[in-house]
């Protein structure tokens, strides 16, 4: 998992021992050591040291670099963002753009008013 700044890894590294008393997701970060043994490594530059094949970018991280890195063998890359934040919305659209001019397939989900997820392109 990527994001753009160590003190969003701190809060998510916090949130994800924590959640909830029945369960947590294992993770950790270079700082931790053992950063190929991770089952969920959350970093803010390019690397991947254990070798996933799932790259969730958050906080608007810039997903070209990443995705362009010699040896990046990615399944799926995916960007969360909220789609009511006009600022997020703007940058995961210029992302968008990006990556369709690099030559990526790319698929569009949105969640509806349901809850469920709706493919929109």
């Amino acid at each position: 998992m990527q994001a753009r700044s160590e003190e969003r890894l701190d809060a998510l590294d916090s949130w994800l021992w924590t959640y909830s008393d029945e369960s947590f997701i294992a993770h950790g970060r270079a700082c931790d050591g053992d950063s190929e043994l991770q089952p969920v490594y959350l970093t803010a530059g390019l690397e991947n040291p254990n070798g996933a094949a799932l790259r969730l970018f958050i906080e608007g991280a810039d997903m070209a670099p990443a995705l362009a890195e010699a040896g990046a063998a990615y399944a799926r890359a995916v960007a969360l963002f909220d789609g009511n934040n006009a600022e997020e919305l703007a940058a995961a659209r210029a992302q968008w753009k990006e990556l369709k001019d690099l030559g990526f397939a790319l698929t569009y989900w949105q969640q509806g008013a349901n809850g469920r997820w709706e493919m929109k392109s």
